[in-house]
Formats: structure tokens, C-alpha cells, sequence
């Protein structure tokens, strides 16, 4: 949508390999705009400025069934070490779960410890094979990763995290203020044209 504002005269780097790879691109001057699933954070924002949020997701986390009946009912039997929540590495997961332990935000996670992995599928079978306890993610990734194992559900139980989302925005460098300014009113406009409905609608259908 923002090329066809641009008459189609941009150029698409795809090699970034993960979030944080897109912000340093467009901290480096490598990129002048950092696209797609990505989230704000204070962290980012010291090497990138941000456009207002374009979509707001919520954060969830999915949790093994049965390591959860057992935690509630405080069996002497649980496996200590099964007891964490994966978060996808080098993104914006990783600052919000420092962020909720460290300012006590969600008590749901005063106790728990987080392990980063490198791939957000291999996070989610071990949360389905009862190796660990939860996922820590957002709502669009939890409901993809549903979708692609029919049964998972079975084994997992999705909860949304009270009071906390996932701010989505366009990354711009700091020297550049005029693109940013210009991101914003093209985001606004997409708001009252009605656009950004059809997009909720096509990525939360059966979710909200």
C-alpha cells in the first residue's frame, strides 16, 4: 500500500533475518523504513524513530494444559524447569518481558523465567510436548500457530495478557522527520477510508 503511494518506486530488502536486524537496517541508513510485523519499544525507539501504531495486537500466551492443572493444584511432582516461558529471540518480546518482571506489570509473570528461542515453531511444539510451560507472543502469531496444528488446541489453552498490547509501527530514522510526519497522515488516512478495518477483519476473523 505505501509503494503504491510512492508510485511503485521503492525497493524491498529482505534480508534482515530478524526484527531487530530491521531496526539496525534503518539505524544504519541501510533502509529508510523498517516494515511489517513490528513492534515499539523504548528500547528500539533509542535507535529508531516510530510512526503512531498502525495496528494494536494483544499479547498472549499459550500454555501446556497439563503443566497448568498441576501448578494450580501445587503438585509436589512438577519439573522446576518445565516451569518458563519461550519468547521468540531478537524481538520485541524480549524487552516486554523485562519490562513486565521488572516493573511488576502482570503478576502472571513475578515467577516465571523466559527462554529465548531462535524459532517461534520449535517454541511452540515444546510448549505443545509439555517441555515448557508457555509461549509469551502476540495474538496473530498464537493463531497462525494454531491453525497449523489442528490438535494443538487440545494440548494448549490461550490466555490474553490483561492491560498489555503489542503496539504495531513503521521504523524511520531519526534524521528523518519529514517521512515520518508524512507515515503518520498516511496512517490516519488509512483509518477514516475505512482500510484498517478490512485489515482487522482479515486477521482477527473469529478473534475478537
Amino acid at each position: 500500500v505505501v509503494g503504491k503511494r510512492f508510485r511503485n518506486q521503492i525497493s524491498i530488502n529482505q534480508q534482515p533475518k530478524n526484527f531487530d536486524e530491521v531496526v539496525r537496517s534503518v539505524a544504519e541508513g541501510k533502509a529508510d523504513i523498517g516494515i511489517g510485523s513490528l513492534s515499539f519499544t523504548i528500547q528500539r525507539a533509542l535507535l529508531v524513530n516510530f510512526t503512531k501504531p498502525y495496528l494494536l495486537l494483544k499479547r498472549v500466551v499459550l500454555v501446556n494444559r497439563l503443566l497448568d492443572l498441576k501448578m494450580d493444584d501445587e503438585l509436589k511432582d512438577i519439573d522446576k524447569s518445565k516451569m518458563k516461558f519461550a519468547i521468540l529471540n531478537n524481538s520485541s518480546y524480549i524487552s516486554f518481558a523485562h519490562e513486565s518482571v521488572s516493573l511488576k506489570a502482570n503478576s502472571f509473570f513475578n515467577e516465571k523465567t523466559f527462554v529465548p528461542y531462535d524459532n517461534l515453531s520449535k517454541a511452540f511444539e515444546d510448549v505443545v510436548q509439555g517441555k515448557i510451560y508457555g509461549l509469551y507472543t502476540d495474538e496473530l502469531s498464537a493463531k497462525h500457530l494454531l491453525e497449523t496444528k489442528s490438535t494443538s488446541r487440545l494440548y494448549l489453552k490461550e490466555d490474553y495478557v490483561e492491560n498489555e498490547v503489542d503496539p504495531i509501527s513503521i521504523a524511520v530514522s531519526w534524521k528523518n522527520s519529514s517521512l515520518v510526519a508524512w507515515l503518520n497522515l498516511f496512517i490516519s488516512e488509512l483509518k477514516y477510508s475505512g482500510f484498517q478495518n478490512v485489515l482487522e477483519s482479515k486477521f482477527f476473523k473469529g478473534m475478537r
